[in-house]
């Protein structure tokens, strides 16, 4: 074999390395990109199952009733917290509107979003709340874009007792059991 010959053999071990190792590249991003939108959409989840939880606290589980019942006594300490709270679900919801315009978060979760969203935006005294207190620390272009997602198209609700909703569904289930 000439020196030549091997140069050439060299040249086409290298273009196959080049050709092997940009694939592999590929793979590897591909990976990356799920990886970082699994991880987006666990600490989504996440943020998701805090707010959530933080309606089980006692305190804060007294104030939601007086919202779905739309009980007219909520003093001055309830409005504080329902305002921290509400405000937390509407920053949530912005996120994950950004996050959807720009494609790393998909349809079905940003609906989920919205949709809890509307429900707890339906009653009365949270939509009073957002009102008149969690819509002036937003800049007006986030607040119109929340309200569209969440408050504009969802009428308001009726103070309901979910306790005697749940004792009726419950009823109804076991007599068709």
């Amino acid at each position: 074999m000439t020196l030549e010959q091997v140069s050439y053999l060299s040249q086409t071990v290298a273009a196959a390395a080049v050709v092997v190792s940009i694939g592999y590249l590929a793979i590897q991003v591909r990976q990356a990109e799920r990886n970082q939108r699994a991880l987006m959409q666990q600490a989504r989840t996440e943020r998701g199952m805090v707010l959530a939880a933080s309606m089980e606290a006692p305190h804060f589980a007294a104030i939601w009733v007086k919202v779905t019942s739309d009980s007219p006594d909520l003093n001055a300490v309830d409005v504080s917290i329902l305002t921290s709270f509400l405000r937390r679900w509407a920053l949530n919801l912005l996120d994950a509107q950004t996050n959807h315009a720009m494609s790393l978060l998909s349809d079905e979760a940003l609906e989920r979003t919205c949709a809890a969203a509307r429900w707890g935006f339906a009653y009365p005294i949270a939509r009073a709340v957002w009102t008149a207190t969690v819509r002036a620390t937003f800049t007006p272009g986030d607040a119109a874009i929340f309200e569209a997602l969440a408050i504009d198209s969802v009428p308001l609700g009726a103070g309901t007792d979910d306790a005697a909703r749940t004792r009726a569904a419950r009823e109804v289930l076991l007599v068709g059991a």
